[in-house]
């Protein structure tokens, strides 16, 4: 689920920061840091994206005796001083930490919170980058291209493309060989994807809510589905409850009278854009969006039974495209 793939992604943050932790593997309810030159330790996790005192006070009341860390978004510095007072280990999305556990100590403050700086910051993935990662994983074929084809599979400008692919270098998501370069560690490049689209991009994408009546038979619409019921076009798993439809935000108008849809909040249609993918990525699974976006959408609303299809439609159209 998308928590899972958030928490992973914090974690490498924290690898990445502090160069002190090594590896770590991930468990339903705890994870284990393995780190340099000392044991690993097993630390009991609970996700809590945004932090006041009264949260802190309730996580304070409930710690038993298991060694536990708190995961978070961002920890500014006066909750900081708070979880250290009450002896609570944490990981925040910007590298900030606070774990002492087993004889291991690593105090980690002051990076600031990712999702309002203005800075350049290497492990952050902006609009652009998530752009561009979807465009090389979907399209590997345009990888050793020049950047213009890449910037046009990601509809995306040329400088900015640039700089999405020396940050996809710098994580060592880019690896240059003998043979020209090759996109490496695909599988934690999707996780990363994965959790920024969801988190940054999706919510951007929605053209609004809408009611009327639009036949499921893949036939009757311009747009490609999305969501569960694209779940259904690919493995017949999910049984369709939301109507999520993906089309060019251009075409919406036409769409909507063409198919007598009306605006309406308590609606069961949910419009999305599509025109942030490339004409040839997005003809390839028609009627159905790209499974990399069906995935995540999925993965997004935390439905177990959502979850499980998620995992079918990995296994069947995304596990080998990331070898």
């Amino acid at each position: 689920m998308i928590k899972e793939l958030w928490v992973k992604e914090t974690i490498y943050n924290l690898i990445d920061r502090t160069g002190m932790v090594d590896n770590f593997t991930f468990y339903k309810d705890y994870v284990v840091l393995k780190f340099k030159n000392l044991d690993s330790i097993k630390l009991k996790f609970e996700v809590c994206p945004y932090l006041s005192n009264s949260v802190i006070a309730n996580i304070a009341g409930k710690k038993d005796e298991k060694p536990m860390i708190l995961i978070s978004k961002y920890v500014n510095p006066v909750i900081a001083e708070k979880l250290k007072e009450q002896g609570i280990n944490y990981v925040d999305s910007a590298g900030n930490c606070l774990i002492s556990s087993d004889g291991i100590l690593i105090h980690i403050s002051g990076n600031k919170n990712l999702e309002r700086t203005s800075k350049k910051v290497e492990g952050y993935f902006n609009i652009t980058d998530i752009k561009v990662a979807f465009a090389l994983l979907a399209a590997p074929e345009i990888f050793n291209d020049n950047q213009r084809k890449i910037a046009l599979y990601s509809k995306s400008a040329l400088g900015p493309v640039n700089l999405s692919l020396r940050k996809l270098t710098a994580q060592k998501f880019i690896m240059k060989t003998a043979k020209g370069l090759m996109l490496t560690n695909k599988d934690r490049l999707f996780e990363k994807w994965c959790v920024s689209f969801s988190d940054k991009l999706l919510h951007k994408l929605h053209l609004g809510t809408f009611r009327g009546s639009i036949a499921k038979n893949g036939k009757n619409i311009d747009g490609l589905w999305g969501g569960d019921t694209g779940a259904y076009f690919l493995n017949k798993f999910i049984k369709s409850v939301t109507n999520e439809i993906f089309i060019k935000k251009n075409e919406l108008k036409d769409f909507l009278l063409t198919n007598r849809l009306v605006k309406d909040p308590e609606g069961s249609i949910e419009i999305y854009d599509a025109s942030w993918i490339d004409d040839d990525i997005l003809e390839r699974y028609r009627p159905v969006i790209h499974p990399f976006v069906i995935y995540a959408q999925l993965l997004s609303t935390g439905d177990q039974r959502n979850i499980e299809g998620a995992k079918l439609i990995y296994e069947k159209f995304i596990a080998e495209k990331l070898k």
